[in-house]
């Protein structure tokens, strides 16, 4: 045994110099968080200058913009948290964020965001071009404008995808004001489209295919329920299966092209006939046959998500129903429950437009 416990000793003795500290050990974690330096993500005290951010350069991390005058900030790929403070004039368009876009004490700013949350604070002037999949929040603020967002570039499909955004799950036009006034409105709906790239030269931004053209939109236009009336026609599509969202896409471009608008827009993550009519509860009794629902028994509800679509307009030619193979259904607690309030803030925003008071027809297309 004594020989054993030796040889152990001085084994030990041989493999450590004297004197000399071991280096600890570093696990992975640990070294991906020491080796982001938070300076490479602020942007600060920018004055008349344009700071460009492209694919790949930022990866998911939080970012910081503060203390800039007169300049362009493009950050062109998913972030966590966004975080605005004390900018003037500036022009800023923000990839994908997973979390929250906070912008405070900022005034004449055009600002381009797709997001998890939107909130702003004590600001004014501002238009604001913007995805959300929450209830977006002001306080304090004045003279704000917003609009849906229109954009596309190179790899911005794959960055929502890694900040977990749905083009089809959009409440941009839900504002919810927490101190409104008495005399004015705070906020409102922006009438034209709101474009930056338009007027940014640079060569950085060469081969990123960038358009700000509504029909290139990697987002579909959604104009929120202000362009309901009282004469107007409704109508829901639902999508399912694999490839709903493509079809969407193509449906939304046929009827935009048709003079119809889209209202709203909403992506379900509950699968097949089964999880529809869970998502619906009572509301399943309204649904078209074609799903399963009410008294029919045709199921064709696939597994994977569901796309809904609520249209304004006209109502659609016959050729264009016989084409779609549209199945009908109206009920006023299948739109309800479809399109529910973000649930956010839960709060009902006092700016909004006419919703509609008879339910439009449900019409799903077969997959």
């Amino acid at each position: 045994m004594g020989c054993v416990c030796g040889s152990l000793c001085q084994k030990r003795a041989t493999d450590t110099v004297a004197g000399e500290e071991q280096p600890k050990k570093q696990y992975s974690w640990e070294m991906s968080k020491s080796a982001v330096n938070p300076k490479d993500f602020t942007v600060e005290q920018k004055k008349n200058e344009t700071v460009i951010r492209k694919p790949g350069t930022i990866n998911g991390q939080q970012f910081i913009i503060q203390d800039c005058q007169d300049s362009y900030i493009l950050l062109l790929d998913h972030m966590n948290v966004v975080t605005i403070d004390d900018c003037k004039n500036c022009q800023i368009v923000l990839g994908p964020t997973r979390g929250s876009v906070f912008i405070r004490n900022s005034e004449n700013c055009r600002l381009v965001a797709a997001c998890q949350q939107f909130r702003a604070r004590d600001c004014l002037k501002l238009r604001i071009s913007l995805l959300c999949t929450s209830q977006p929040s002001i306080e304090f603020c004045s003279a704000l404008k917003f609009s849906c967002i229109q954009l596309n570039y190179r790899g911005l499909k794959e960055q929502m995808t890694e900040a977990q955004l749905n083009p089809f799950t959009n409440f941009w036009y839900e504002v919810y004001d927490f101190t409104p006034s008495q005399v004015v409105h705070n906020w409102t709906y922006s009438k034209a489209y709101m474009k930056v790239f338009s007027e940014v030269d640079s060569e950085e931004l060469d081969g990123l295919d960038i358009t700000e053209e509504p029909e290139e939109s990697a987002v579909p236009r959604v104009h929120g329920t202000r362009k309901c009336t009282p004469k107007s026609h409704d109508r829901v599509f639902i999508f399912s299966g694999k490839d709903c969202e493509d079809k969407a896409f193509k449906c939304v471009r046929m009827l935009t092209e048709k003079g119809h608008h889209l209202v709203r827009s909403r992506r379900l993550e509950k699968t097949g006939a089964r999880g529809l009519e869970q998502v619906l509860g009572e509301a399943w009794c309204g649904a078209p046959s074609a799903l399963g629902g009410g008294t029919g028994h045709s199921i064709s509800v696939q597994s994977g998500a569901i796309v809904l679509l609520h249209f304004t307009g006209d109502y659609l030619p016959a050729d264009v129903a016989q084409q779609n193979n549209l199945h009908t259904s109206c009920d006023h607690r299948l739109i309800s429950t479809l399109f529910v309030q973000p649930p956010a803030n839960n709060h009902t925003h006092s700016n909004g437009g006419y919703l509609p008071t008879t339910a439009p027809p449900v019409q799903a297309l077969k997959v």
